[in-house]
């Protein structure tokens, strides 16, 4: 299945980010929980502790 945001993909805004992140999330069924979230700053990771899986932008 191909990821919807993959490294070094470029997106206009947050929202964007977001709704792309949500998307992979439902067609991969997986969760993710925010680390930080701000106006300059979005760190999400994979909802299982035991996953170093994380997203920085």
């Amino acid at each position: 299945m191909k990821s919807v945001v993959i490294v070094s993909d470029i997106f206009s805004n947050i929202k964007e980010l977001k709704e792309a992140i949500f998307h992979d999330m439902i067609s991969k069924h997986y969760e993710t929980s925010i680390v930080e979230s701000g106006p300059t700053k979005y760190i999400v990771k994979y909802f299982d502790n035991t996953c170093k899986w994380r997203l920085h932008a």
